[in-house]
């Protein structure tokens, strides 16, 4: 498979999850956790990509080396990975709301260097 697969389907996991609180909440609840969630992942977005790394690029370039050769076994450690990636760069959009954009451009761009020079 291609780097850019999983980062296709760990941001496809983190958009969609909230369908499956229709089995205990009502629509409305749902579609409100829907938009946060979306807004969520759309300033991640915006407030960490640059023209240098983008923030899809950055994901693919940090899952590229970590590639296994069989989808089942990087299926297991990399999306757990991405996962925490993520976190960390909701984490830096949230601290760019209160400075600027590019401190989480480049805390991006730091991160995704620092975890590619990582690999054995």
């Amino acid at each position: 498979m291609r780097a850019g697969c999983y980062p296709t389907l760990l941001l496809s996991l983190i958009f969609i999850w909230p369908l499956y609180l229709l089995q205990v909440l009502v629509l409305p609840h749902v579609i409100m956790v829907f938009i946060l969630n979306a807004a969520i992942i759309a300033n991640a977005w915006y407030q960490c990509a640059s023209s240098e790394l983008g923030y899809f690029e950055g994901m693919v370039i940090i899952s590229a080396p970590l590639l296994s050769g069989c989808a089942n076994i990087t299926i297991i450690y990399l999306l757990p990975i991405l996962f925490i990636v993520f976190l960390i760069s909701v984490y830096f959009s949230v601290v760019a709301l209160f400075r600027e954009r590019e401190y989480a451009q480049d805390s991006w761009r730091v991160l995704v260097i620092r975890i590619n020079n990582m690999r054995p």
